[in-house]
């Protein structure tokens, strides 16, 4: 948790000494070491410039993470973190980096090497820029997306169901028929797959042409209508919602694929099922919110309001259950509806709302950036540990984004307060959301408390690594973006439960 937490609050060349130290064994400490350890020095990745390692830190640490994900003695996780710590370091130096790509696809391509690794190197490869991808690696990807056990020895499913992720990241229009035919449609039994192509398409949406784009609009439609049994709706239509954007980006102020679009979202919210209306209303809640830095067209205008009058029209719906209203409470802050702040601040505070509905409406009107002396009154209340935990946990993180000062010692007295351990742990993951410079010194005495409970003050370390984060996207979120959850394996599902 240490290492973790250093690794996202400074560059300095003693500290990047110390998480190397901390992967290489000594003669005094001989045992293997974790992987956290060696995804700490991916977190050492910066967005800013300035705030980089320094040129021979970063040569010394890419140095120890190669030898890491070739030395085959070693654990398979920490091999494995190490390939995904290389990934995000991708863009750093990127000059010096171009001998990595060729190392992760030799590893990717050996026949004995473990799923968790050769996943790790998908999603390591998916994050290096475009150019950093020659023909052989983007065939290698290509030949593992399109495998279905026969075409590839010793291949395990889970490594297609990567590779399909991968190539949405680094393919062109010359893979949407491979996508289309190899994985979305597949009938092989392997329904990980058919969702991560959803994803996949989705994100090659940006970087082909309008007519290419249409396909893959018509494509996931069918896939939602004929193959609603195979996957989860969820991905597809979010990317019908990433299609949207991008026809908007290439042709403003009007684009029919973007309306079609749209039209189809909104459906599946008023019509869908259970499962998709909650991923509808985010995806819908995005294109609003787009729109909503150029409402000086009248097409694009017209097309954000019809999206908030299907949102509006559903939040009090009693056709809905608690999770699509919930959802449609939180798409609302997302779309950054002012106008449904009074409505928003009343299903927070009525006593008779379901957790559900009051947590995500607390949320959502923290993510409209402003709030009411009333609002900031009701939100505090919510932090009360006799609140359920979902309600505490979502008025907590409202109240940081909206920068209210009382929160941090809201959360602090709530700790201090807390009689279990379970309650402890969740309170510290919340100080760590929320929390300020003023919120340091008691985690920090938290964790150097020796009395305590460890995992606690593991806990109090991620939240001061959460606390002090340099990044505007927190880099284990960036390793998790666009991935497919329902296909985990034991690595991707340890970064998952860190995030």
């Amino acid at each position: 948790a240490a290492s973790l937490a250093l690794g996202k609050t400074s560059t300095k060349t003693a500290h990047v000494a110390l998480l190397l130290e901390a992967l290489t064994p000594t003669t005094s400490r001989p045992d293997a070491p974790s992987w956290e350890s060696a995804l700490a020095l991916g977190l050492l990745r910066r967005e800013r410039p300035a705030e980089r390692m320094a040129p021979r830190d970063l040569k010394r640490v890419r140095e120890v993470l190669l030898t890491t994900v070739g030395g085959e003695a070693g654990p398979d996780l920490v091999r494995g973190a190490a390939a995904l710590a290389l990934g995000l370091l991708a863009d750093q130096g990127a000059e010096d980096a171009a001998h990595v790509a060729p190392r992760l696809a030799e590893v990717l391509e050996q026949d004995d090497a473990a799923p968790d690794l050769r996943v790790a190197c998908l999603v390591a490869l998916g994050h290096h820029p475009r150019a950093a991808i020659d023909e052989r690696i983007l065939q290698c990807i290509r030949l593992r997306a399109a495998a279905n056990g026969e075409r590839v020895r010793h291949q395990p499913r889970i490594v297609a169901v990567y590779a399909v992720l991968a190539l949405g990241r680094l393919g062109d229009a010359a893979d949407v028929d491979l996508l289309l035919r190899t994985a979305l449609f597949s009938r092989r039994g392997m329904p990980r797959r058919n969702e991560s192509a959803a994803i996949a398409l989705g994100a090659l949406a940006a970087r082909v042409d309008e007519d290419t784009r249409r396909r893959i609009h018509e494509a996931l439609r069918k896939a939602l209508t004929k193959q609603p049994h195979r996957s989860s709706p969820g991905f597809a239509l979010i990317s019908q919602g990433r299609i949207a954007l991008a026809a908007l980006r290439a042709s403003p102020p009007k684009s029919v694929l973007a309306e079609q679009a749209v039209a189809g979202l909104r459906a599946r919210l008023e019509t869908g099922g259970r499962r998709a209306r909650p991923f509808a209303c985010l995806a819908l809640a995005r294109i609003a919110r787009t729109i909503g830095s150029n409402e000086d067209d009248e097409s694009l205008r017209d097309m954000r309001e019809r999206i908030l009058q299907v949102l509006r029209r559903n939040l009090m719906s009693k056709r809905l259950g608690e999770r699509e209203r919930a959802a449609v409470a939180l798409a609302l802050g997302l779309a950054q509806d002012e106008d449904r702040a009074d409505a928003l601040h009343e299903l927070a505070a009525s006593p008779s709302s379901p957790p559900p509905i009051a947590a995500y409406a607390a949320l959502g009107h923290g993510l409209l950036g402003s709030a009411t002396k009333a609002t900031h009154r009701t939100l505090r209340g919510l932090v009360d540990p006799r609140q359920p935990r979902v309600v505490r946990h979502q008025a907590a993180r409202a109240l940081g984004l909206l920068h209210d000062r009382d929160v941090g010692a809201r959360v602090r007295s709530a700790l201090a307060a807390a009689d279990s351990n379970p309650v402890k742990h969740e309170l510290l993951v919340t100080l760590g959301e929320v929390g300020t410079e003023t919120d340091v010194e008691p985690l920090l005495a938290y964790v150097l408390d020796a009395e305590r409970d460890p995992a606690l003050r593991a806990r109090a370390c991620a939240a001061l690594g959460r606390v002090g984060d340099l990044e505007r996207v927190p880099s284990v979120t960036r390793l998790v973006n666009g991935m497919n959850h329902r296909a985990a394996t034991l690595l991707m599902a340890q970064v998952w439960d860190l995030q």
